[in-house]
């Protein structure tokens, strides 16, 4: 007993060396995550479904997949934090303008503490349907979820992307509450939807998890209406019902007649605003930090066309997850291809980030975002957001060990280790022997 208490003194002084706010992360099990390649659904001729199982073994970790015309590989896509549990569950990610009829290679793949991982090589064709592996489902009544607690999961439908002329992709956000979930999306012409996409088994680990569907078959001008639905033991959670139209650009006729332009030709003022935010303006290293990029046509009368983004990430900051996922990434920047975005419509890009741990005290992390788009009368625009972050820096042996502890913490330890000596003093006291006067 007095060697843990030695222990624990010595812990308390060195924990006075540490910086603060701070986290410690104790692992159940000190072992990289567990990950394999499943056969791809939803193969079309231009896109398909990547699909992927994992298991973190314990331990906080992060998911994607590799990509590319060979086996050498040479795309990554499909970011997303897998949590830290300790059980497989499967995770997926959609391509989009792939070629037709073309064989395509791809991996999952993993990484955590200890160590990055891979799954077999497999492919596929474009143009040719799948009908096995990968996460199974199809219309009918979903299966319930097997979770552990008898809560329903936290649904939020978001908005549609890749509005093409026949396909999108309908997105939400979906938080398990510790359940077993399943979910889909239900989508048709009208409010009664009708129409039921693949299910997708997300697991019982816990935090948002985005959740994306590849539909096609769609008719040019039409309207169309979408939910997202989860799906524990504890019944069926449905989210708010959005709606998306394709819309075709506007062409102008070329021939011997000249077409004077609306307005004699000039552009429209800008009326797309870019603000970009973060939860944390001073990230330690190794922090996981939430970036929100929110965008608004502020036109009440017309639309923003062929609508872009491309996010450019800070080098010592990486991304774990992404709603909605990136059209394309390279490197640090994310594209985002929003298409049309109404009048007076607005959404958000909800980045999940990782600072490196060996970012220095003092440094900076700056943020940029981009924006193209076309004006009604075809005109081009840029709209810019930026953003810098300070990274504040950790004691030495903090740095070190790549500890972090909160004050409060350290003023406990200071108590623990003012009490340890205090009862040491008077066990030394209690032991000398007491000397009488002599008479």
């Amino acid at each position: 007993m007095i060697t843990i208490l030695k222990k624990a003194a010595i812990f308390g002084l060195i924990s006075l060396l540490f910086g603060s706010p701070i986290h410690i992360a104790f692992a159940d099990q000190q072992s990289a995550p567990n990950v394999s390649t499943n056969s791809p659904i939803n193969v079309s001729e231009t896109s398909a479904r990547l699909v992927g199982s994992i298991n973190p073994n314990g331990n906080s970790t992060s998911a994607w997949f590799e990509w590319g015309k060979t086996q050498a590989i040479e795309h990554s896509a499909g970011y997303q934090y897998a949590g830290k549990g300790d059980g497989s569950f499967q995770y997926a990610h959609t391509l989009f303008n792939l070629e037709e009829k073309t064989t395509y290679y791809y991996r999952s793949a993993a990484k955590n503490d200890f160590g990055t991982v891979y799954g077999a090589i497999t492919s596929f064709t474009t143009g040719a349907p799948v009908t096995s592996g990968g996460i199974t489902g199809g219309g009918g009544s979903p299966p319930a979820g097997g979770g552990t607690t008898n809560t329903l999961a936290t649904v939020t439908t978001y908005p549609a992307t890749n509005i093409l002329p026949t396909n999108a992709v309908l997105n939400g956000w979906v938080i398990t509450n510790g359940n077993s979930t399943v979910t889909w999306f239900t989508w048709g012409e009208t409010t009664n939807l009708g129409n039921v996409t693949p299910l997708q088994n997300i697991g019982d680990v816990s935090g948002v998890r985005y959740i994306s569907q590849f539909i096609s078959g769609l008719v040019p001008g039409r309207t169309y209406y979408f939910r997202a639905v989860a799906q524990t033991n504890a019944g069926i959670q449905q989210g708010t019902i959005f709606s998306f139209q394709y819309l075709p650009p506007v062409v102008i006729p070329s021939g011997p007649t000249p077409v004077t332009p609306v307005s004699n030709g000039t552009p429209l003022p800008i009326s797309l605003t870019l603000k970009s935010a973060t939860d944390t303006e001073n990230p330690r290293p190794g922090d996981r930090i939430e970036y929100v990029l929110s965008y608004e046509n502020t036109d009440s009368a017309r639309s923003l066309r062929k609508l872009s983004i491309v996010v450019t990430l800070p080098d010592d900051v990486t991304a774990v997850e992404a709603g909605p996922m990136p059209t394309e990434e390279n490197g640090n920047k994310l594209t985002f291809d929003i298409g049309t975005l109404a009048p007076d419509d607005s959404h958000e890009i909800v980045l999940i980030l990782q600072v490196s741990r060996n970012a220095d005290d003092g440094d900076r992390l700056p943020f940029k975002a981009i924006a193209t788009y076309q004006d009604a009368r075809g005109f081009s625009h840029t709209v810019n957001s930026s953003l810098t972050l300070t990274v504040e820096g950790k004691g030495f042996l903090a740095s070190i060990l790549g500890l972090n502890i909160p004050l409060w913490l350290i003023i406990f330890f200071i108590l623990v280790l003012l009490g340890i000596f205090y009862v040491m003093q008077r066990s030394e006291r209690a032991k000398q022997p007491v000397i009488f006067p002599k008479a």
